[in-house]
């Protein structure tokens, strides 16, 4: 288990029926690096989504981009995007390497092994990408799960 320390992050939130899920946070994260790059924020660190609710349909996100520094009061941002601190808390951290199309089968795994192990999730998901290819088939993808803990 590890503690999470939030740091500062350009966010933007958006939702994605799941057939859409790897475009939506691709195109999430290239608006949030080209918005950085417009402000001169410098960056630290990699892009990563927060799931924040699902359902059936599809489901709500935080696209972030991490930065060096918490950007100086009064920053007029784009549409949608704000700044803000990445979430925080008790976790653990599973790495994953494969297209983002297969990322369902870990999280069932991972699912049955905090069961497993008697560990509850408090439902918060957090993926940081240290390569998010183009396309959602492509098995070059190289991230991190994090899941947050009761």
């Amino acid at each position: 288990m590890k503690e999470i320390v939030p740091q500062p992050v350009l966010r933007f939130r958006g939702q994605s029926p799941w057939d859409e899920a790897h475009v939506s946070i691709r195109k999430a994260i290239d608006r949030l690096e080209a918005e950085a790059k417009r402000l001169g924020l410098a960056r630290q660190g990699n892009a990563m989504a927060h799931f924040i609710d699902s359902d059936d349909l599809g489901f709500t996100f935080e696209a972030m981009v991490p930065l060096a520094a918490a950007p100086e009061p009064g920053k007029a941002y784009g549409e949608g995007i704000d700044a803000t601190l990445s979430p925080g808390g008790r976790s653990v951290i599973f790495p994953y390497e494969g297209a983002n199309d297969e990322i369902d089968n870990a999280y069932e795994a991972l699912t049955a092994w905090l069961d497993d192990k008697g560990l509850v999730s408090t439902g918060r998901y957090l993926e940081e990408y240290e390569n998010l290819p183009e396309r959602g088939d492509d098995p070059g993808m190289k991230a991190k799960i994090i899941i947050f803990l009761k």
